[in-house]
């Protein structure tokens, strides 16, 4: 009873390993687990066997070898306790997926409420700015022929930059609703630095 006893275990052990082969940690400590109970068990058959076939010689091989497996099954699972006491519980890894998840759902609702801020936002910054646009134009086109060169350029000058203030905040807002699925495109590095001090041209002139 106690041979067939250590005999299944190794068997459901090696089942267990040839099923989770790809999955399974610490392969080699449970084949070694697997060997040593087997061993054991041959032990206990052959002090049966005993009783009618002395087998002294035998037994004693068995028991050499069981005692060599047993220490090697010891020493490598003194190897891998400081590795399995770092392994996660299954506990420890829902909570953690619970916990990203959790975060993920928090970061959505937080990019969701800052491109409704944004959408909202350029929408007020720009009621102003076509406001200033449309009197200025209109302010250029009544007196267009009044004003002197210097005047015209400014008034230009104004409307131009209400324009890409305008064009700034449309920018704005379409940063903030960037998904990952962005579509790069080649620019002219010169363009982009000419709009740049354009754009400072008072802090240049300063």
């Amino acid at each position: 009873m106690i041979w067939a006893a250590y005999f299944l275990i190794p068997v459901i052990i090696l089942r267990y390993l040839t099923k989770k082969n790809l999955g399974i940690l610490f392969h080699k400590a449970y084949i070694l687990f697997a060997a040593f109970i087997l061993l054991c068990g041959t032990t206990h058959f052959l002090d049966a066997l005993m009783f009618w076939v002395p087998m002294y010689r035998l037994d004693a091989l068995v028991r050499f070898v069981t005692g060599v497996v047993s220490l090697l099954t010891v020493y490598h699972l003194i190897k891998l306790l400081p590795i399995a006491f770092k392994q996660k519980t299954n506990l420890k890894l829902e909570m953690e997926v619970e916990k990203n998840k959790e975060a993920e759902r928090q970061l959505t609702d937080a990019n969701k409420a800052l491109e409704s801020f944004a959408y909202i936002a350029s929408n007020d910054l720009q009621e102003p700015l076509r406001k200033i646009r449309f009197f200025s134009t209109m302010l250029l086109n009544a007196n267009q022929d009044k004003l002197d060169t210097k005047s015209l350029e400014y008034s230009n000058k104004i409307i131009k930059s209400t324009e890409k203030m305008q064009q700034l905040v449309n920018d704005v807002l379409s940063l903030s609703s960037l998904s990952h699925s962005v579509n790069f495109i080649k620019v002219n590095v010169e363009d982009a630095v000419a709009r740049a001090k354009d754009d400072l041209e008072i802090k240049i002139l300063e």
